[in-house]
């Protein structure tokens, strides 16, 4: 069974396409989403595309609380070759994977002479999480970004000015521990399990800091003196 993905990318999402025969020969799609992405907007979509697209039926399955749960279920779904879902919502760092595991189909051939007009669409960020070895394994559906949130309060208290560098952050955060001295009250937090969330608050702080991941071709290239500026900050 082959493999094709239409992958929504965000920091937390993409969407999987893997079906036994054209999806537009079809009469009925099955559609895996997580609970948390909003199967309530995804629904609306689907409706519009129904009534334009009479001969077919879109169902949805929701699952998956998180990102981590969602992928394991998918896993097991597609190691068995099962063919009941069509259609995947995961997380943009998925498609990689996927790839090396042969569960998506590149869809270059889809996009045609139409791909770099299509792919133009889309931020560079999302199009080059989904796009392996100079192929396209898949297509974003929605983004999401990243804030910094701070206490006004405090920072007002201690006449700060709300930071805007990862420097200014450390700074006012020192300042207002020593200040309260308050042993419930931390100075910055993040995500820092190891989780797929992670990999977005690390490389927020590694890009502030000059570095990447990869380098223009997509190979691994880190620059250790930088990759390890991150965790000083957590540390510190």
């Amino acid at each position: 069974m082959k493999r094709r993905t239409l992958i929504a990318a965000s920091i937390a999402a993409a969407m999987t396409l893997g079906t036994s025969s054209l999806a537009l020969a079809q009469t009925t799609l099955r559609i895996f989403l997580g609970g948390t992405q909003r199967p309530d907007v995804m629904r609306q979509i689907l409706d519009d595309y129904q009534q334009r697209n009479a001969n077919v039926k879109v169902e949805i399955e929701v699952g998956g609380a998180t990102s981590e749960q969602q992928q394991q279920y998918l896993n097991t779904v597609l190691a068995s070759r099962d063919p009941s879902i069509d259609i995947m919502l995961i997380d943009v760092i998925r498609p990689a994977q996927w790839a090396a595991a042969q569960w998506a189909e590149p869809l270059d051939s889809y996009l045609g002479a139409d791909k770099d007009k299509i792919m133009a669409r889309y931020l560079p960020a999302y199009r080059e999480a989904n796009t392996v070895n100079g192929k396209v394994m898949a297509l974003p559906y929605y983004a999401d970004a990243q804030f910094l949130f701070y206490r006004k309060d405090l920072i007002e208290k201690y006449g700060l000015q709300p930071p805007k560098t990862w420097d200014e952050v450390k700074t006012a955060a020192q300042k207002i521990l020593a200040g309260e001295n308050n042993p419930n009250l931390r100075g910055f937090e993040t995500a820092g399990a190891p989780i797929e969330g992670t990999v977005c608050t690390y490389l927020v702080p590694l890009w502030g800091a000059g570095g990447n991941l990869t380098d223009p071709s997509g190979k691994l290239a880190v620059d250790p003196n930088i990759a390890k500026k991150p965790f000083e900050l957590w540390a510190d």
